[in-house]
């Protein structure tokens, strides 16, 4: 419990450092095709989501290899998420590595994360495919590889995606990392413990910024990498279900940039009035903060569900 303290408090001390002082060299291009409501938070200082993993690093247990791992494949996403956010800037608008380039990047280092995950660590995912602790699957690991590494990079672009109000990602994040700290307070994982109470608590420190107006952003460095992190987790724990339902905000977020698309595509028309979902939301004139408190609620609800179907059935 102390590491959650501790990685607040510095994760304090670290974001309003960079409001302060790396504020105007990181100031946020905001999209032309956004809400108008948004063009105020122009220059608002982004990519700070790369203290989430520096924080972390600072208290990991490196004792523990396992958590070494996942550090060690997660903090990839973060790097190319910081790249993007960085080159953004250099252009002075909201663009930073071009969508094919970033989503090559992230696919191959999924790949690299399930590679790891299946050798090294040995995950049981790779074997077994666990619904809850009475339902279990046993399928041939080769053949869960792409699955898996669709939900690593599928959970980057959906996290990325959801990104798009103060507090809104990191919320929704927040519920299904207290999910997973559940659980590993259940099996008794002392390490992985340590390792989310550092990120619980340093996520904490940068809602105490981002809450609206927020004076600061996370960025692609934290959404694509927080993205990749909890998906991670899954495959680590064997929780790929209890993931895939506690990230229905995300899941949701996703669908319907996907549904309007495609709709537009075949109809010229709009089903929503932008999206992702809370754009739309915002455009029918819901305060932003009523946004995220509402999406965060409808986060925790569905962790709840998705913990209940683990321990119970």
């Amino acid at each position: 419990m102390i590491e959650l303290f501790f990685s607040f408090f510095i994760g304090i001390l670290a974001f309003s450092i960079w409001e302060r002082h790396f504020g105007k060299f990181f100031g946020q291009k905001i999209r032309e095709e956004g809400p108008e409501t948004h063009k105020i938070k122009t220059g608002t200082p982004t990519a700070s989501g790369i203290f989430f993993i520096i924080v972390v690093a600072l208290f990991l247990p490196f004792f523990d290899s396992r958590t070494f791992i996942i550090f060690l494949i997660s903090l990839p996403f973060f790097i190319i998420g910081f790249i993007d956010d960085f080159l953004s800037i250099k252009k002075g608008k909201n663009e930073g590595l071009k969508p094919r380039q970033k989503m090559i990047l992230i696919v191959i280092f999924s790949f690299v994360a399930v590679f790891f995950l299946a050798f090294i660590l040995n995950s049981q995912i790779f074997t077994r495919l666990q619904i809850s602790p009475t339902i279990q699957f046993y399928v041939p690991g080769i053949f869960l590889w792409p699955f898996l590494i669709f939900v690593i990079s599928g959970s980057t672009n959906a996290v990325n995606l959801t990104d798009g109000l103060d507090g809104l990602a990191a919320l929704c994040s927040l519920s299904i990392l207290f999910g997973y700290l559940f659980f590993s307070y259940l099996d008794g994982d002392v390490p992985l413990t340590l390792m989310l109470f550092s990120f619980i608590g340093v996520l904490l420190s940068f809602l105490w910024f981002n809450v609206n107006p927020a004076k600061i952003f996370m960025g692609d460095a934290g959404s694509i990498g927080i993205g990749a992190l909890l998906a991670i987790l899954a495959i680590f724990t064997n929780r790929i279900v209890f993931f895939i339902i506690s990230a229905m905000p995300f899941i949701i977020e996703t669908l319907s940039v996907i549904i309007q698309v495609v709709y537009y595509k075949r109809t010229k028309q709009r089903i929503f009035k932008m999206s992702p979902l809370h754009h739309h939301f915002e455009l029918s004139n819901v305060k932003e903060t009523h946004i995220s408190m509402r999406f965060f609620i409808v986060s925790l609800l569905f962790t709840l569900l998705a913990v209940s179907i683990q321990i119970c059935c």
